[in-house]
């Protein structure tokens, strides 16, 4: 890679494209939880959030090299994992709102914070329970998110490297220095009229010794 392509490719806005691909925390989590409800496996939920994660980094950061590639890995692994929470949260807040009998909603239960001390007790319970859910969504997940993130990963492998300068660069001449630094035509021709006169006098001394 020449310096003109490496300065005509786009720079890459780390900082910004992060910012977009964090939009897809609550939309996945939201997505999941509507999944979650009908019994089925997140791993279309997987799927879309490294898909769309790499449109929101792209659309803020202009492209992707390798550090927006493993940022978009990361959030993917954390909206994956906050959604599975979300979901236990969720099993657990419609029981509870049913121990209540008061017909509060599962979302309002979850804002109060008895809703929280009576989830985390009795968390340690269950969690053995959605073990087996746990990893079942995670795999698929990860095969859901595999093809996505490998693409963009394979395609930051050619643009992570910055071309060296050479150590001795060669200076430009200017034109006058250039015009200083070539013979002209006249001192060329004067040069081989030279060189034939004096071919012609060696070949006249060989002639003389042949003679002699």
């Amino acid at each position: 890679m020449t310096y003109a392509e490496f300065e005509q490719r786009p720079v890459e806005n780390v900082q910004r494209g992060t910012v977009f691909a964090l939009i897809v925390i609550p939309v996945g989590i939201i997505a999941w939880l509507v999944l979650w409800n009908f019994a089925i496996l997140g791993s279309i939920v997987a799927f879309g959030v490294a898909w769309l994660a790499v449109r929101l980094y792209r659309f803020g950061a202009t492209t992707i090299g390798r550090p927006g590639a493993i940022r978009i890995a990361i959030i993917t692994g954390v909206t994956l994992v906050l959604s599975l929470f979300a979901g236990i949260a969720n099993d657990v807040a419609n029981y509870y709102v049913g121990l209540l009998g008061d017909g509060t909603t599962a979302l309002l239960a979850a804002l109060t914070p008895d809703f929280w001390s009576y989830f985390w007790g009795l968390f340690p319970t269950i969690v053995d329970d959605y073990l087996p859910s746990i990893l079942i969504a995670l795999l698929f997940g990860a095969f859901g998110c595999f093809s996505v993130l490998r693409n963009v990963f394979m395609g930051t492998k050619a643009t992570t490297g910055m071309p060296m300068s050479p150590l001795f660069p060669r200076s430009e001449q200017t034109p006058s220095e250039q015009t200083r630094s070539e013979p002209t035509r006249r001192e060329q021709t004067g040069t081989d009229q030279d060189r034939r006169d004096q071919n012609a006098r060696d070949e006249i001394e060989r002639d003389e010794d042949r003679k002699l």
